[in-house]
């Protein structure tokens, strides 16, 4: 008996022994027929190390070798009609004259495998010539790369658009400015892998893992990335927007259920992205282009959004807190039913705008937004106590039923917005301008409203009880004097105070 065959089997079966389990005596008879008679028609054998083993000649007609080490043996001449190699390690193997025409090699790793390309099937040629004659700009559009083992590939430059690569492995690969337009890579995998300029305009990337890989200016747009795993990927100035199909409609980039926990997104362009229940924890995000983009109900807290483009964007029910949004464009955005609570927005820089946005029912309570400008945004109902909202710009705001108790709206201006119904106890007005502004049913006791101009202002129904006016322009003859009593009136003298008859509601 040869001496290394004889020395496999030993090993063995000291292995068994030492592990006091008996192996089933029909697999250890196959085994040791296969490594003995080199005859092992339909063996299974598979999820076995067998390094530097000797078939030559072997019969392993539709042998099962899955998932089995088979680094450094020799096939040559062997029957391998049907054989299954999946997932087997074949480096440095030797199938010179073995017929592989039929043979399932499916994730194997064929890396310096010698064989007679005349007897290997077109996909698997054409994967044993990329992984051993590695060259730039390889032309391989519309090729079936499916399921292929192509880990560590030299693929720069490639021309690979509309190449079918599903479920392809393709970990440390090089494809810097690789064309993949329109490629199909579902649940690939290209782990640390290097797409740098790379173009994978309307790719197909549903599930594909592309954590930790470099995607500095790639261009996906219109690319389909649900539940694709980009955790901590380098997106830095990446195209993710919407791609112009040749017929004139547009496809915008889903990244609905993506993983992007801690990717660099700094510059991305992602206008009219779908980011619905993405993971963007710790992502960073800063100057990138969202406009338009949908983010309903993600949850953005701590996520770096300096300097972003968020005009237009769908914010609904998002989780902001502690977001950074120093210098951040929301105009027009919907922010509705948002949570905005301890958001940083820096120590000197503010959002460029939050006009026209839409913010009913906004979580803003004990915020910093002073100085920055609301007009026209809606506000309805929004929760707004104890927000700092000194010298902000609300004129035409709709802040209808809002909650503004305790809040800080010194010199802010108010002129045209409508504040019916809202909630100002105690909160500090004080030189703020409300020319115009409606204040129908409005409750502001105790609030300070020392030198605010209310001309012109809706004052219908307005509960000023205990306000101090002192130096306020407001036309008093027009409201019932229980509106104001207890209250500090203009010119410093205090108001009746208030009993049953001044607080009789008749106003």
């Amino acid at each position: 008996m040869n001496k290394h065959i004889s020395k496999i089997i030993v090993l063995l079966s000291f292995s068994l022994s030492f592990n006091s389990v008996v192996a089933p005596p029909v697999r250890a008879n196959r085994l040791e027929r296969l490594l003995e008679e080199r005859d092992c028609r339909r063996c299974d054998v598979d999820e076995e190390t067998l390094r530097d083993s000797y078939f030559r000649d072997a019969e392993l007609d539709r042998v099962d070798f899955r998932d089995s080490d088979l680094r450094g043996s020799d096939f040559r001449g062997a029957d391998l009609n049907r054989a299954d190699f999946i997932e087997v390690d074949l480096r440095r193997t030797d199938f010179r004259g073995a017929d592989l025409r039929e043979a399932d090699l499916r994730l194997s790793d064929l890396r310096g495998m010698r064989v007679d390309s005349e007897l290997l099937p077109h996909k698997w040629r054409r994967v044993w010539e990329i992984v051993n004659e590695p060259q730039t700009g390889r032309f391989l559009e519309g090729e079936d790369l499916s399921e292929a083992n192509l880990e560590r590939s030299l693929l720069d430059g490639a021309m690979l658009n509309g190449a079918d690569l599903r479920e392809s492995i393709l970990n440390n690969a090089r494809l810097w400015q690789a064309q993949l337009d329109e490629v199909d890579l579902r649940e690939a995998s290209l782990f640390t892998s290097y797409l740098r300029e790379a173009q994978l305009r309307g790719a197909d990337l549903r599930e594909v893992n592309l954590s930790w890989s470099n995607l500095i200016g790639a261009v996906l747009s219109g690319s389909d990335l649900r539940e694709a795993r980009l955790s901590h990927a380098d997106l830095q100035g990446a195209t993710l927007a919407c791609w112009q199909v040749e017929d004139g409609d547009s496809e915008c980039t889903d990244l609905r259920r993506a993983n992007l926990f801690a990717a660099n997104l700094a510059s991305a362009n992602l206008q009219a992205a779908d980011l619905r229940d993405a993971n963007l924890r710790q992502a960073i995000l800063t100057g990138s282009n969202l406009q338009g983009a949908n983010l309903r109900e993600v949850d953005l807290r701590g996520v770096d959004l300096e300097q972003a483009n968020l005009a237009d964007s769908d914010l609904q029910e998002t989780d902001l807190s502690l977001t950074r949004l120093a210098d951040a464009d929301l105009s027009r955005a919907d922010l509705r039913d948002a949570v905005l609570g301890a958001v940083n927005w820096g120590s000197t820089n503010r959002p460029k705008t939050l006009r026209n946005a839409n913010l009913s029912g906004a979580e803003l309570s004990d915020a910093n937004l002073s100085e920055i400008d609301f007009e026209g945004s809606r506000l309805r109902n929004a929760r707004l106590e104890r927000v700092n909202l000194v010298a902000s710009q609300l004129s035409y705001a709709d802040l209808r039923g809002a909650n503004l108790r305790n809040a800080e709206l010194a010199e802010a201006n108010l002129s045209e917005a409508n504040l019916a119904s809202a909630d100002l106890r105690e909160a500090n007005l004080e030189g703020a301008i409300a020319i115009g502004t409606n204040l129908e049913n409005a409750d502001l006791r105790e609030a300070n409203l020392k030198h605010i101009n209310l001309t012109g202002a809706n004052l219908s129904g307005i509960d000023l009880a205990h306000a101090d006016l002192e130096g306020a322009v407001i036309d008093l003859d027009i409201i019932e004097p229980g509106q104001f009593c207890g209250s500090i009136l203009p010119n410093g003298r205090p108001a009746l105070p208030c009993d049953i008859r001044t607080r009789e509601r008749n106003w």
